[in-house]
């Protein structure tokens, strides 16, 4: 008998921790269920940096991909919900500065984002003012585009991890 009851307490604990809401950080949505399909339409440049609204487009697609929790739609009126995106600033400044010039810049972005929910018609997050911000040394004789291409590539990877795991997980 004690060892019946046992069993069954067991049973109990298990049954509850499954559905206690609990998961693994990375693999979990606080988003509604039914939203299953997702838009992400090139992120609209504010700024005078050429290709900065491609570049971010792309890592938030790639990691929403990897999340693989969600399909991506095509066109909004075949999606759940829709991430809408404005780069609203984005500069290059130098932080050290030697005989030769300068050697090391930083890289700033600041991103206005929301995602809404489309059935519901309402907004499920918004952030005015999403920032990131790199820094680099320049190479001697390097190209200076391209390695400010590279933070920016770097910058727009870890804004879109951290972008997602806030909309997904709700902090």
């Amino acid at each position: 008998m004690m060892k019946i009851k046992f069993l069954l307490l067991i049973v109990v604990i298990m049954t509850f921790s499954i559905f206690c809401g609990y998961h693994l950080r990375g693999t979990g949505s606080s988003l509604p269920s039914y939203i299953q399909k997702i838009y992400i339409p090139e992120f609209e440049n504010k700024t005078s940096r050429m290709e900065l609204g491609k570049i971010i487009t792309e890592e938030i697609i790639s990691a929403f991909v990897s999340r693989g929790n969600f399909a991506l739609a095509k066109a909004e009126e075949n999606a759940d919900a829709v991430l809408r995106g404005k780069i609203v600033s984005f500069s290059v400044v130098p932080v050290s500065i030697e005989e030769t010039g300068s050697t090391r810049y930083k890289v700033r972005v600041r991103v206005k984002v929301e995602l809404v929910d489309l059935r519901e018609n309402k907004v499920l997050y918004k952030n005015p003012s999403f920032y990131y911000e790199d820094e680099y040394d320049t190479i001697e004789g390097g190209d200076f585009l391209s390695m400010e291409t590279e933070t920016i590539r770097k910058i727009a990877e870890e804004m879109s991890v951290s972008l997602i795991n806030t909309i997904l997980e709700g902090f």
